[in-house]
């Protein structure tokens, strides 16, 4: 959500700096900004509709196709946030556009990571891991000690858990909190791999001692309310 904070951010700067005379532009960005604002409120569904007419005067009018693709995955998220829809479709069409004009971009990567994770979502994980793994080698590329590098691993991991992969997730898992352990503000993402290492060693049944110390490391990191979902997982 972080990528997505900051397409937004984007669009209002440029709602706020447009040049006279681009009048397409000018009524995307603050349809744009205005979508966020009332889908921040509680009205999602409106929220939603203001942002799918700013993708529509962008689709039409032909602008920045990379715009089109911010759109189209602010409404994805948009849709998974409010349980609307599970925003395949959306992220789909912004990976394909980002394929075609952003290869090898951080916004390529963060399309093929939500596909991946959409996709890990309804157990179709064999799919899943290819496109995380897309996403990991990129990060891995730009920076392997980089936060999204780390939660990278997390993702792969757990499709690799998901197909019973148990030694490759427990190893994408570890890589994760080799980076994690090292970044001063990642206490919930080290809390969450904790979490699924802890599981994921109790699954396997053979290092119970290691998997208990995992646990614990994790409620340990864990602000309350993410506590009381591993409460509710366990």
């Amino acid at each position: 959500m972080v990528f997505v904070d900051e397409m937004k951010f984007v669009f209002q700067r440029e709602s706020s700096t447009r040049k006279i005379g681009d009048p397409q532009t000018q009524e995307v960005s603050e349809l744009t900004y205005q979508g966020d604002a009332v889908f921040s409120s509680g009205n999602h569904k409106k929220g939603i509709e203001l942002i799918r007419k700013a993708l529509k005067i962008s689709e039409k009018d032909k602008l920045d196709l990379s715009k089109v693709a911010d759109l189209l995955t602010i409404i994805g998220d948009m849709e998974i946030e409010a349980r609307i829809d599970n925003g395949f479709k959306q992220h789909t069409r912004a990976l394909e556009i980002r394929s075609n004009i952003q290869p090898n971009t951080e916004a390529e990567a963060e399309s093929q990571d939500s596909v991946g994770m959409i996709l890990l979502s309804y157990n179709q994980s064999s799919k899943a891991l290819k496109y995380l793994e897309m996403a990991l080698r990129f990060h891995k590329f730009q920076n392997p000690l980089s936060i999204k590098t780390a939660v990278q691993y997390t993702h792969v991991g757990q499709a690799q858990r998901s197909l019973g992969r148990l030694n490759d997730a427990y190893e994408s898992f570890k890589s994760s909190l080799l980076i994690l352990k090292n970044i001063n503000d990642a206490k919930n993402e080290a809390a969450n791999v904790h979490f699924l290492l802890g599981s994921l060693l109790r699954e396997q049944g053979a290092h119970p001692e290691a998997a208990e110390t995992h646990l614990n490391q994790a409620i340990s990191l864990f602000s309350v309310n993410e506590l009381s979902l591993i409460q509710i997982s366990n």
